[in-house]
């Protein structure tokens, strides 16, 4: 019989060269069964429940950081517009108000807050928020009081825009790296509807002034991003802006006749417009680096968008274009990214003068007590005083108050410390 032996130096070697087999083998296995595995993320906790992690301090916006938005050129500019600026590692989301020429952090924390959208009258705010884990969409009143939230799903979901009636909200949820679709819900959150395509990335929808289109970008059509619009009554999709180059992030005008767009290649990012009918673009902004989040005044006469101008680290600050001459101006400059522009008609002061109105008439509607048998109690009184003058203001009167020198409107928070200046000389 013949015997074989085999050295201690040739065995080490071919378990050498078996343990990466091995392990290679193992690894194919687990890789196998964790592609059979559905690609759906783990349901976040409860909000309230004992795993609901501790509250982290946020660090809230001074008045001292607000003076590093300096701000020029809004002379004729009229309402409110929201936008997004990245401090001290967070999203924030502030208020320009045109007239009184003052900066306002409306939403301020927890976590970070992006995306506002003002709806058709200025009254609410939709934007997007991570405070319970994940994107969610909410929404609040004019002033970034009452927040609720509207959705609530294990997915990001960002990019909300208004219906023209007010009644539902459009935006996008990513269900992976490569998938997002585009649904409709109400505000309570109740009767979600997909629309459109269910394949490859359909992100930032913008709802046509007359309810019956959506404006979307997606990536489905590569190489790049285009600009589609889902017809609602239809159910069918045209794609106007589509080609080498990526066109995304569209605006609808408010007379449903334009949208404003970024088109190009790379870090060259432009502005333009087309006219939706008659499919015919041109160029509205060009500057050096990217420009992005185009949004109309309320008479189509502007849009204001966001521009890094040759600017370094990404920081986009404000500007705005007048649509006819097509000449643009910076409006905020400041050491902050400044994205995600929505633009509303009311004034700060509009706003606040028919809070007072309503909060006038709800008091004087405010019934007396009754007794069990339905009878005011009485109640024995002095002499009666001469009856003062009425306290009534009408809304002319609150918006142009009788003061012997002109007031400038003072967010909540400086109230305390008196009038501020926003740029002072």
């Amino acid at each position: 019989m013949r015997s074989f032996c085999i050295k201690p130096k040739v065995l080490f070697t071919k378990l050498q060269c078996l343990v990466p087999v091995f392990i290679f083998s193992f690894s194919m296995a687990n890789a196998e069964e964790a592609s059979q595995q559905p690609l759906i993320p783990k349901e976040p906790p409860v909000i309230g429940a004992e795993q609901t992690p501790t509250p982290v301090p946020f660090p809230s916006l001074t008045p001292d950081t607000l003076l590093d938005f300096k701000l020029s050129g809004l002379e004729g500019l009229k309402g409110r517009l929201a936008f997004t600026a990245t401090v001290a590692g967070y999203d924030r989301i502030l208020v320009l108000d045109f007239e009184s020429q003052i900066i306002t952090p409306i939403i301020d924390g927890p976590g970070n807050n992006s995306y506002p959208s003002w709806n058709h009258n200025g009254t609410l705010l939709s934007f997007t928020s991570d405070r319970d884990g994940n994107r969610e969409i909410y929404i609040a009143d004019w002033d970034g009081t009452n927040q609720r939230r509207v959705t609530k799903s294990p997915f990001n979901e960002d990019h909300a825009s208004w219906a023209p009636d007010g009644k539902r909200l459009v935006f996008d949820t990513e269900l992976s790296s490569s998938v997002a679709v585009i649904s409709s819900i109400d505000l309570d959150g109740t009767n979600q509807i997909q629309i459109g395509e269910k394949s490859g990335r359909n992100t930032v929808p913008r709802w046509s002034p007359d309810g019956r289109m959506i404006a979307f970008s997606t990536n489905r059509f590569w190489p790049g991003w285009d600009i589609c619009i889902w017809d609602l009554e239809r159910q069918a999709e045209s794609c106007p802006l589509s080609g080498r180059q990526s066109y995304c992030r569209a605006e609808w005008s408010h007379s449903g006749n334009f949208l404003a767009f970024s088109s190009g290649i790379g870090n060259e990012i432009n502005l333009g417009l087309v006219e939706v009918k008659k499919q015919r673009s041109s160029d509205l902004a060009a500057f050096p680096g990217r420009e992005y989040d185009a949004c109309w005044s309320p008479s189509d006469t502007h849009v204001a968008f966001a521009a890094e101008n040759g600017t370094a680290n990404g920081i986009f600050n404000l500007f705005i274009a007048n649509v006819a001459s097509e000449k643009s101006l910076q409006v905020i400059k400041a050491p902050y990214p400044i994205r995600y522009l929505s633009w509303a008609q009311s004034s700060t002061l509009e706003l606040e003068a028919k809070r007072l109105v309503s909060e006038q008439k709800k008091s004087e509607t405010t019934q007396p007590e009754t007794d069990s048998a339905g009878a005011v109690p009485s109640v024995t009184t002095s002499p009666a005083a001469p009856a003062a003058p009425s306290a009534e203001l009408t809304t002319e009167q609150l918006l142009n108050p009788p003061v012997p020198e002109p007031t400038r409107y003072v967010p909540p928070y400086l109230r305390d410390t008196g009038s501020w200046e926003k740029n002072p000389k």
